[in-house]
Order: structure tokens, then sequence, then C-alpha cells
């Protein structure tokens, strides 16, 4: 309903921490200032896919401004030393250390959230990762350190063959049974750390709602709701015209309220579970979204 009046409290949130080019990443007053200008009041970090790939602390692997390759037990896994905290790092689909590593580190992120004014959320590592790594992360954020972080999102875009988290560390397929099997284990060892967190997942992209329901029945259903991607163009996409958007928007707006409906009780005892938004685009110009 083009022209319509919407309250935009808590509408519009980014993902582009991972993304910010640059040295200055969210330090640099131009993102700063355009963020403000666009009203958003929530950020995500890290963005969206790439959480498959991001570890949350560094300490044990950083070497002062380096990163030891070597610090890794016979299955692969990174030795990550919880007693402390150092800035994290990226790995590629293969588990070893990205060429590249982000300006942004949870720490930095949060003292970038308070002072744009921002809610900040998480995303935990589905892919590489595991459910120890996120009830620690938990535990460092909100027990030790008290940021009170209350949004966690568990995967991104999962299952799909493009997308970083195709597999598990361990090579099983993330297929909606795995994911929802997974989940739960992230639920339990997350709330067990702090039972006030919110958690979110799935991520589906633009009405892939096929596989929703036995994510759900395997265990899905303990989230406190499903987070869904919607992209009324793509990237290189070019629109007729800004009412083209809008209404494959509205479209998918239907089908979101449709979709409400159909699991509003489909959490454990039949209790409600929330539907939220984390990806849409701005786009159509045929450029990048």
């Amino acid at each position: 309903r083009m022209g319509e009046a919407i309250n935009a409290e808590g509408l519009l949130g980014s993902n582009l921490v991972t993304w910010v080019a640059g040295e200055e990443g969210l330090e640099d007053p131009g993102v700063s200032k355009r963020l403000l200008e666009a009203g958003i009041s929530d950020l995500i970090f890290p963005g969206q896919v790439s959480s498959a790939l991001y570890f949350w602390n560094g300490n044990g692997v950083r070497t002062g401004e380096g990163l030891d390759r070597t610090r890794r037990d016979s299955r692969g896994r990174w030795l990550i030393d919880y007693n402390g905290y150092a800035a994290g790092f990226m790995v590629d689909e293969a588990g070893a250390l990205a060429s590249s590593q982000p300006k942004e580190d949870v720490r930095s992120f949060l003292d970038s959230c308070r002072r744009l004014g921002v809610r900040p959320a998480f995303q935990v590592n589905v892919g590489q990762g595991n459910a120890r790594d996120a009830a620690e992360w938990v535990k460092w954020a909100n027990v030790k350190e008290r940021f009170g972080v209350r949004n966690w999102l568990i995967g991104s875009e999962v299952g799909y063959e493009w997308s970083p988290a195709y597999r598990l560390w361990t090579g099983e397929v993330l297929t909606p049974e795995v994911y929802g099997k997974v989940t739960a284990e992230y639920c339990r060892a997350m709330r067990k750390e702090d039972p006030s967190v919110r958690l979110w997942g799935y991520g589906a992209v633009d009405s892939d709602w096929g596989g929703l329901e036995a994510f759900l029945k395997a265990g899905g259903s303990e989230l406190d709701g499903i987070s869904l991607h919607v992209f009324p163009a793509y990237s290189g996409e070019k629109l007729p015209g800004p009412e083209t958007y809008f209404l494959r928007l509205d479209r998918a707006v239907s089908e979101l309220s449709e979709l409400g409906r159909r699991f509003e009780k489909a959490g454990p005892g039949g209790r409600r579970i929330d539907l939220v938004v984390t990806g849409w685009n701005m786009s159509g110009d045929g450029g990048p979204e």
C-alpha cells in the first residue's frame, strides 16, 4: 500500500558490518552518517552467510597482529581458548584461514553500536562452528561483559549448495532435518548461559519455505522466531520502475502473512513462533543489491 504511513521503529537494520569497504569500518564518519540518516536501528554481526565462516573469538589462535595457522587439532578444529578474548577470524569453506580478515571484531562492533545508538545482534556460526562456540559467545557477551545482547540468529541461508553453510564442518549436508536438530542443540546450549536471549533461525531465501515444516519438527521449533529473507529485486536486475519493486514486495507480504498463520502455533505445546524478515534489499536499478 504505497504512501501509507508506518511506524518505522525497529524496522530497518543492516548486516553491512563485514561488507564495509576501507580500513575504518564502522568508525568511518561517512558510514556512521549514512546509517543515522537512514534510520537504522539494528545491526547484525557478522553479515548473513559470512557467519558460517566466522569464529568470534581468536584467543589462542591470534599471535599479536597475526594468526597461528598451526593451532588446530587432529580433526582440523581451531584450538580457541575461551578463558580470554581476542579479535575473531574468518576461515574459508575448507576451514583454513581466509586470505582476508574483517576490520570489525565483536568488541569494536559493540562499541560502535553504543556510539551510534543502535541495537546489536549476533549471528552465530552454523557450518564451521558448533553449539559450544555459540554458547561461549553468549557467556562472554552477556554474563562476563554484561553487554545484554538480546537477539541472536542461528545460521543464515543454510543448506543451499552455493552457501558456505551448505555443510557442517563434519561434512554432513545441512538438510532441513539436520539443521533443525543442530538448531535445537544450539538453543539449549545458548539458553543455558543466558535464558533471556531471543533466538532466531532458518533464513530461507525468497519464498523457499518448503523445508520449514521439516526443520521445525526436527528441533527448529525451539527457536523464538523464524528469520526469513525477501528479495523483490536481485543484484544486476533493472526494474521498469519503483512500482514494480513495491508490487513484488506486496506479494511477499501476503505470502509472509499466510506463512505466519500456518505456523502461528508451531512451537512446543502450541507456543507461538514469530516471523521476522532479517534480509531484504533496496535494488532494481541494474546495480548491486
